[in-house]
C-alpha cells in the first residue's frame, strides 16, 4: 500500500550504477577514462554531489573521470545510456530513487534493473516543500488552508513526472483533499530557478536546494521519517508533525 510513511523513508536516496560488467577484463581496470553520467541538468544538489565524488576518484584511480549531464524522462534517458554502454566499468550513473520508480510506473521501460549493476550508495538527499516568501505563508498548514481557498489550484514544480517529488505531491494532495497542479521540470535546479522567479506556488527540491535558497523560499516541511539534526527547525510531513486524514 502507497502511504506518506513508506514515501518518507525511500525519498531521495543518491546511489551508483553501472552496466553489468563482464566476467574477466582482458586489462587491469581502470586503463582509460572513467564516465558518470548524470540523470538531471548541471546545478542541482545531485549534479554537484556527483561532481565531487568525480573529483576524488580521479587521483585514486589514477584516471580521469568526468560527469555528462542525460536529463530527461525521470531519469530514463540516463539510465537507458548505462544499461546499453559496453559492460566494462567505464560508464556509470549518479542516480536516485527514480531508477527503481520507473520501471514500476512503466508497462516497457527502456531498461531493466538487471542491466545494471548496484555498487556504492552516495548518500541521502531528502524532499523539502519550499515556497516562495512572496507567497505570504509560514506553515505547511497555512499552505494547504491557502490551497483550499484559492480560486484556482495553487502550482507545484518538481523534477519530473513520476519522480519521487511528483509522488510526494500526490500523497499530499490525498491525505489534505488539497488540489495542486503538477508542473514538471527537467531537475531540481530549473525547479528552484522557477520558485525564485514566480513562476510556480511551490516546489520539491532536495533539502540541500532548499536551505541554499533560504533568503527568497521558505522549507515547509521534510520528507523524512524524523527532523533531521542539521535542520531541526524544518518539520516533517509525518502525522507527528502535520497531523492529517490518512
Amino acid at each position: 500500500m502507497l502511504t506518506r510513511r513508506s514515501l518518507m523513508r525511500g525519498a531521495a536516496g543518491v546511489a551508483t550504477l553501472a552496466a553489468t560488467p563482464v566476467l574477466a577484463q582482458t586489462a587491469a581496470w581502470p586503463s582509460r577514462l572513467l564516465k558518470i553520467i548524470v540523470p538531471l541538468p548541471p546545478g542541482g544538489v545531485m549534479d554537484g554531489l556527483t561532481r565531487v565524488v568525480a573529483d576524488r576518484l580521479a587521483p585514486r584511480l589514477g584516471q580521469s573521470v568526468i560527469v555528462e549531464n542525460k536529463p530527461g524522462a525521470n531519469g530514463m534517458i540516463a539510465a537507458s545510456a548505462v544499461a546499453g554502454a559496453d559492460p566494462d566499468g567505464y560508464t556509470i550513473l549518479s542516480t536516485m530513487s527514480s531508477i527503481v520508480q520507473n520501471v514500476s510506473l512503466h508497462k516497457s521501460p527502456s531498461y531493466k534493473m538487471s542491466d545494471l549493476l548496484p555498487l556504492a550508495p552516495l548518500g541521502r538527499l531528502p524532499i523539502a516543500f519550499i515556497v516562495p516568501k512572496t507567497l505570504g505563508v509560514t506553515t505547511l498548514r497555512e499552505f494547504v488552508e491557502k490551497a483550499r481557498t484559492s480560486a484556482k489550484p495553487l502550482s507545484y514544480g518538481t523534477y519530473g513526472l513520476g519522480s519521487s517529488a511528483h509522488i510526494i505531491g500526490e500523497v499530499l494532495m490525498k491525505n489534505t483533499g488539497i488540489k495542486l497542479l503538477q508542473v514538471p521540470y527537467r531537475g531540481e535546479a530549473p525547479a528552484l530557478t522557477a520558485i525564485l522567479a514566480g513562476e510556480v506556488d511551490s516546489a520539491f527540491v532536495s533539502v540541500g536546494g532548499a536551505v541554499a535558497q533560504a533568503e527568497n523560499a521558505r522549507a515547509l516541511a521534510i520528507a523524512n521519517p524524523a527532523r533531521m539534526k542539521r535542520y531541526a527547525d524544518i518539520p516533517t510531513l509525518t502525522r507527528q508533525d502535520f497531523p492529517c486524514s490518512a
